[in-house]
């Protein structure tokens, strides 16, 4: 079975989520490669430590590349979209070549399920497909919307 490749891009800010992420991931995954690769721009390496034993302990494959922060040094960015958000974009540039495909998920991400069909998706030939929210997550859509006009 081949590896499937997880990127995510994020500041020091989101390191718990994505732990969280990653638990799901191999309980999701409990007998597949997986490599995770995080892209970022200064995570200090003591908080790096505690994401990269988590792994050794679930048997996740860790690979964090550092991105200089001046790529994006002129997009708007805020404490709930940071530049590090941006780093998907470029992700072609910042991965190693040898890597064809790769599955970009947000680090507040829940994996409830397999990825495997969605990293066996045909491509046909497109660059990138893109999947959002549906299912069971519009359940939550009244709460997190909040209520309609008074």
């Amino acid at each position: 079975m081949n590896e499937i490749n997880i990127l995510v891009t994020l500041n020091e800010r989101y390191l718990p989520p994505l732990q969280v992420l990653l638990t799901s991931l191999r309980t999701a995954h409990p007998n597949e490669p997986l490599t995770v690769w995080l892209l970022h721009s200064g995570i200090r390496p003591g908080a790096l430590e505690t994401v990269e034993r988590q792994c050794g302990r679930l048997g996740l494959t860790l690979r964090c590349l550092t991105v200089d922060r001046t790529v994006f040094d002129a997009a708007p960015v805020t404490r709930q979209y940071p530049r590090e958000m941006y780093y998907r974009l470029l992700a072609g540039c910042f991965l190693p070549k040898e890597l064809d495909r790769v599955l970009c998920i947000d680090p507040d991400t829940l994996a409830l399920n397999s990825l495997r069909p969605l990293w066996e998706t045909p491509l046909e030939g497109r660059l990138f497909a893109a999947a959002s929210h549906t299912g069971k997550t519009g359940l939550m859509n009244n709460i997190i919307q909040g209520p309609g006009p008074a």
